[in-house]
This record gives C-alpha cells, sequence and structure tokens, in this order.
C-alpha cells in the first residue's frame, strides 16, 4: 500500500512540478492511524515535494476538493466520493485502503458470539 500511495504521490508531482507543496485533505481517522508519520517523510525524501496535510472530516474534505483548494483528498465514504467524481471534481477514484472488524474474546465465549449472524449480530450480543 506504501509503494501504491508514493505513486499516486508522484504522479500528482508530475503534474505540479512547479511547486514545492502538495496540499491533501485527509480524514482524521487517516491522520490518527500513525500513517501520515510513516509516509509523508517518505514522500519527501522520494519526491522533494512537501505534503502539506489538512485534517478534516469527509465532507469538509470533499469540500476542500471540490473548491480546488487542495490537490487531492484521501477520504472513506464511498457514496460521496463517487458523486464527488460523477460531478467532475476528480478525475478518477482509487480504493487504496480498507478496514476489517474483528471481535476477540475469552475461548469460553461467554456471549455466544460464535452463535451471531454475523458482526451486527455479535455486536448486539455482547452490549
Amino acid at each position: 500500500m506504501i509503494r501504491f500511495l508514493l505513486s499516486v504521490m508522484w504522479a500528482f508531482w508530475a503534474g505540479c512540478v512547479a511547486a514545492d507543496s502538495f496540499r491533501l485533505a485527509v480524514t482524521t481517522s487517516f491522520q490518527n492511524s500513525g500513517l501520515s508519520d510513516v509516509i509523508l517523510p517518505m514522500i519527501e525524501d522520494d519526491t522533494g515535494l512537501k505534503v502539506d496535510l489538512i485534517v478534516a472530516g469527509t465532507g469538509q474534505a470533499l469540500r476542500l476538493g471540490q473548491a480546488g483548494d487542495v490537490d487531492a483528498v484521501l477520504v472513506h465514504s464511498r457514496p460521496a466520493e463517487l458523486a464527488f467524481v460523477e460531478a467532475g471534481h476528480a478525475p478518477y477514484r482509487r480504493k487504496i485502503m480498507y478496514n476489517d472488524f474483528i471481535i476477540v474474546g475469552p475461548t469460553a465465549d461467554p456471549a455466544n458470539v460464535r452463535q451471531a449472524q454475523g458482526v451486527l449480530g455479535a455486536l448486539a450480543l455482547i452490549l
């Protein structure tokens, strides 16, 4: 995934050769994951381009993109992303990450989570 992000940033950089920075709107969850602390220095070292991160909610990040205030957005609402692209605010959408949710508990399974029908059923048993 890091290699993919680097290639996406490189493609944007190629279009902004006169610029010395790249403005990227991201969601708080991306920032809180710590991933930006790892990949942004790699991008700067590889391209010489400083990435200015703007941390916002998905809606605000997309509004920044629509207004042209950022070079790219990294958000996590597929319907909003598709609408953003379909409205002509971005040339394309790429899926670069996804979440897996797991439930962890004791082997004895006192809540009978193994018998649940899916995650929502398991959460209903726990909560």
